[in-house]
């Protein structure tokens, strides 16, 4: 029976966090590069990686599911490139 009982609450503990979802779309004109700066890389011929920041400033947000509003996001980002030719990215998203 406890079984039983543990299994029905982990079920609806995980379905609590499924049943919400929300999707925010940004326009271009909301994001601006704050930072950016490109290093060449000595180890291969032209092996250059960039590194930026941007800012986005929501304009008009919608509430998410707990009633919360969106107002900036600091994305950093990374790229890697060898002779002007995309190689790998690393994100990191930041919501304020």
């Amino acid at each position: 029976m406890k079984v039983l009982l543990a299994l029905i609450v982990i079920f609806f503990y995980n379905d609590a966090y499924s049943l919400c979802e929300f999707k925010n779309v940004t326009s271009s004109d909301e994001v601006k590069y704050t930072s950016q700066k490109s290093i060449n890389v000595n180890d291969i011929s032209g092996h250059t990686i960039r590194v930026f920041k941007t800012e986005t400033n929501h304009q008009n947000p919608k509430k998410n599911c707990e009633g919360l509003k969106i107002l900036k996001t600091d994305f950093f980002g990374f790229s890697d490139y060898i002779k002007k030719k995309w190689k790998s990215n690393w994100l990191f998203d930041c919501y304020i």
